[in-house]
């Protein structure tokens, strides 16, 4: 049998891995669960293990963290990684690291059994498996035309690099194209009485649904605004646009009608040249970056206490989060989590500013959930410890 091992800081979460499944029966040994990653990272150097189940955000180690371990040291070991959302710099940083295969939460018996059954086969024929395939392909196409649209790739080497990582011909860089809209009809509806999983994992799902390729063309979603989803098309022959996009159509009926009862209205908003036209054309040029960079921050400074992420801000603005991410990185002189820790640890000053905050706590007070990774931060930072700060700005010694 092959070795497993399990690691999850929720405990309940571990609990119901382990007895959801009949390991043994699918040819597996559950050889150990772990809610410590440093207890799970010192069994992976010490016993022998084929597979390793984690979750990613966890204290200490996280589950990428230990999938690089593997990568690194024990790359035969096949990595699985669990989240409560499908995030796409999780799962940019899964490829680096050769992550097998990406589950979501909840888990149920039905996803795991089928990854476990690929896994048990890859391990018996000593093949690989197709690394978190299943949807990685958008998260490409997304960050390549993010980037270019935001104007983050301007060097022919960086285009000849996206591409290629992209996995599609140069030439595309060239290829004419359209603009299509997706107006998502009823939503509030549909999500009260079809959908059951949250409109982040919808639009995650219709992300997946609305990409498409072939050698003559190359559909991706870039945003999402409010109820409508955009979508770029490169065509790689102009003589067959109008063809392609009635195709497209046809494509998008059976996936988002049939496969998730969607009901939608589809329009070709824009034709142009090339991607590069498309990019300094109104639609993007002049969109006002101050604005959405205000808008980000004003919802980091309404929300900072509670556990909100790059996905939550993207909703926030109606922007995808992969489109949010280039353009934030290219319109802001520092990252979302720079602007976010920024904004927490300012408001623990001022807390710490009153007499009466409990330290102990002042962690949880901020939106932290780790009281180690706020200590860490905050030292950084200002170089003394959240209570020499308070000592110090009592004493009149510390200076801003």
């Amino acid at each position: 049998m092959y070795k497993l091992i399990l690691v999850d800081d929720e405990t309940l979460v571990l609990r119901q891995l382990s007895i959801i499944i009949n390991w043994n029966e699918i040819g597996f040994e559950l050889a150990g669960t772990y809610t410590n990653s440093r207890e799970a990272l010192e069994h992976l150097k010490t016993r022998d293990t084929d597979v390793l189940i984690s979750d990613i955000k966890m204290p200490h180690f996280s589950g990428l963290e230990l999938a690089q371990y593997c990568y690194e040291n024990k790359p035969s070991i096949y990595v699985v990684l669990l989240s409560a959302y499908r995030d796409f710099e999780y799962a940019k940083t899964a490829i680096q690291y050769n992550v097998h295969d990406y589950i979501t939460k909840p888990i149920t018996q039905d996803s795991l059994i089928s990854v476990l059954k690929k896994l048990y086969c890859a391990l018996s024929t000593n093949l690989s498996c197709q690394p978190v395939e299943s949807f990685l392909a958008h998260i490409r196409y997304q960050t390549l035309f993010s980037n270019l649209l935001c104007g983050n790739i301007e060097s022919p080497g960086e285009v000849q690099s996206y591409f290629s990582q992209a996995h599609l011909p140069l030439e595309y860089c060239n290829a004419p194209g359209v603009l299509i809209h997706i107006q998502l009809l009823h939503l509030d509806q549909y999500l009260n009485s079809v959908w059951k999983h949250g409109i982040e994992r919808l639009f995650n799902a219709i992300g997946m649904l609305v990409t498409s390729q072939s050698e003559h063309y190359c559909f991706s979603m870039i945003r999402t605004l409010k109820n409508t989803i955009e979508v770029i098309g490169l065509i790689s022959d102009k003589s067959r646009i109008n063809a392609i996009c009635k195709q497209y159509h046809t494509e998008l009926m059976n996936n988002l009608h049939n496969l998730l009862k969607l009901e939608f209205d589809y329009t070709v908003v824009n034709c142009f040249e090339n991607l590069s036209d498309f990019a300094g054309s109104n639609a993007y040029a002049n969109e006002s970056s101050n604005d959405i960079v205000d808008k980000v921050t004003e919802y980091i400074k309404a929300n900072y206490k509670n556990d909100i992420s790059l996905e939550d801000a993207a909703r926030h603005v109606s922007l995808s989060r992969v489109y949010l991410c280039s353009y934030y990185n290219k319109h802001s002189p520092e990252s979302f989590t720079d602007t976010l820790n920024n904004v927490r640890l300012e408001k623990a000053k001022e807390e710490l500013k009153k007499n009466d905050a409990k330290i102990s706590v002042l962690h949880e007070l901020v939106g932290y959930k780790s009281k180690t990774y706020f200590y860490k931060i905050f030292k950084d930072k200002y170089k003394v410890t959240p209570g020499e700060y308070r000592d110090l700005y009592l004493k009149g010694i510390y200076h801003e």
